[in-house]
């Protein structure tokens, strides 16, 4: 059976947890803890380490999913992560502050690490305090990356279903 490492990052509150838990066959590992910034994101906890999830695709094929941790603090974790990973989900909280410069810093991080297949998810798109999401796709744009950007709910077990398809998909096309 053939192992695909993804890593799910982003932005502290983008649902990257929760995204994981909607994909794992098994009970997701997760390290989650009580979130003492709340100045930075009012959400009650907060991961502070690797969250791992497992999803097997088909008799061949089998994700092995990492999370990270969102804060810029733990970026030495961000590079563990990477180790070995074939692709990364760059999740987006598109109601964030600094929604389209954390969206850039993630994208550049995982390029700068030698990972070349990346699709971006932006989350929370349906409340008012939102960037418009064509914000997000212009951003991408104006940059050398060719990436897909889509609008996703990190709750909705079909909008991480599909982009991750489209992950495997990008990976697949690239090996």
């Amino acid at each position: 059976m053939q192992e695909y490492k993804i890593v799910f990052t982003g932005n502290m509150g983008a649902g990257k947890t929760t995204a994981i838990g909607m994909l794992s066959d098994i009970e997701v590992l997760s390290t989650d803890v009580t979130n003492t910034a709340q100045h930075e994101n009012s959400k009650s906890l907060t991961t502070v380490g690797i969250d791992y999830g497992r999803l097997t695709l088909s008799d061949d094929l089998s994700l092995s999913i990492y999370g990270t941790p969102g804060q810029e603090r733990f970026q030495f974790m961000w590079k563990i992560a990477a180790k070995g990973a074939l692709g990364v989900i760059v999740l987006i909280d598109s109601t964030a502050k600094n929604a389209l410069h954390d969206m850039n810093m993630y994208v550049d991080f995982y390029k700068n690490e030698g990972i070349d297949v990346i699709v971006v998810g932006v989350t929370h798109t349906d409340h008012s305090s939102s960037l418009p999401f064509e914000i997000f796709i212009d951003s991408v744009s104006n940059t050398d990356y060719v990436l897909p950007v889509f609008a996703i709910d990190a709750r909705d077990r079909n909008d991480i279903l599909f982009i991750t398809e489209v992950l495997i998909a990008e990976i697949e096309a690239s090996l």
